[in-house]
């Protein structure tokens, strides 16, 4: 009787791990889900792309990251701010 008990660890460990991952889908469900997502709107075109479109597209995608590097930006401030404010309190 090695071990110390690793190995009943280890087999609990493997179930919990199991009961983590989700039911194995079929072909069938993966099927429907297929269908399901080709009667979105987020369906991939195949026609030629004007220029106009390509550029709005591309002020639409170049103005989306501005406002995620800036949230970022605004979030690291308000991070720094803090760690500084409570670190100034532990000093004094």
């Amino acid at each position: 009787m090695g071990g110390f008990g690793a190995i009943g660890l280890m087999n609990k460990s493997i179930q919990e791990n199991k009961a983590l991952l989700g039911k194995k889908k079929s072909l069938k469900e993966l099927y429907r889900e297929l269908d399901e997502f080709k009667k979105t709107n987020n369906v991939v075109y195949d026609k030629p792309s004007s220029k106009e479109l390509i550029m709005a597209l591309r002020k639409k995608l170049i103005k989306e990251h501005r406002i995620r590097v800036l949230k970022l930006v605004i979030l690291l401030m308000v991070i720094v701010t803090i760690v500084a404010i409570i670190s100034i309190r532990l000093v004094l």
